[in-house]
């Protein structure tokens, strides 16, 4: 970033291309600055003689931003401004995908005392943004490499619905296509969360230690999926809860593998 803002600093011209760049290394940084990142992109979006594509990728850019501040409706409104034959549609279906998955996430969980009407309704909007991810996934190319992100997301779904089992195998699908990916990390994440949940702590314990053995350096985390303050935040309690269940041999094989 610093070097970037030198080139900004040090060229008269406007620079829209080095505004997209700060902006995707703002969100690439272990805790990402979606504010920071979403002026960036405005500077980006007002330069001057953009083509077609470079402003489609701008708009894209701009969604991703809107979607992690949670601003939904702005998020929409900006991916209707994406054409359906834009060579980027793949990763705007995907962040169509996963605007439909948030909005089912603010609804309130049904009970399964609650009518089936309400019931429905969660269930409704899960279930057409899995349809829409795997129309993302569908569209993939060696270009846009979607696949991975909305099996991903497809599998969070499913965690939705409370149907484990299936997302489990998605998840185990994707370190089996997808290893060493940001969302191989995050699916063994996923997987080390159902499994604690479930009261399998040995299988908990051992997915939560392979993801730390991953962390070589918090200073150089990165992942789209999962912020390192959430991370530290739910191995830390996480951590507790096995000091609260007396359960010292659980807490103290994940206290090791901390950095």
């Amino acid at each position: 970033r610093p070097v970037l803002r030198e080139a900004l600093e040090t060229n008269p011209l406007p620079q829209p291309a080095l505004h997209h760049m700060l902006a995707e290394a703002t969100l690439r940084d272990a805790n990402p600055n979606f504010k920071a990142a979403l002026d960036e992109n405005t500077h980006y979006l007002d330069g001057e003689k953009l083509s077609d594509a470079e402003r489609q990728r701008g708009l894209l850019q701009r969604a991703r931003i809107l979607l992690a501040l949670d601003r939904l409706a702005d998020c929409h409104e900006v991916l209707g401004q994406i054409p359906v034959n834009a060579r980027n549609r793949a990763e705007a279906t995907l962040l169509q995908g996963q605007l439909q998955l948030r909005e089912a996430q603010r609804l309130p969980k049904p009970a399964v005392s609650e009518p089936a009407a309400e019931a429905n309704e969660f269930r409704q909007k899960v279930e057409a943004a899995i349809a829409t991810l795997r129309e993302a996934e569908s569209q993939d190319t060696l270009d846009t490499q979607i696949s991975g992100k909305a099996m991903y997301l497809i599998g969070v779904a499913l965690l939705e619905l409370k149907d484990h089992r299936a997302a489990l195998k998605q998840f185990a699908r994707i370190l089996r296509i997808h290893p060493g990916t940001p969302e191989a990390f995050a699916a063994v994440f996923q997987e080390a969360d159902v499994a604690r949940r479930l009261g399998k702590d040995k299988d908990a314990i051992t997915r939560y230690c392979q993801i730390l053995d991953q962390i070589s350096s918090p200073e150089s985390f990165s992942n789209p999926w999962l912020t390192l303050n959430e991370l530290r935040t739910h191995i830390q309690r996480t951590h507790q809860q096995y000091l609260d269940a007396e359960k010292y041999e659980m807490a103290s094989q994940l206290a090791a593998h901390l950095h």
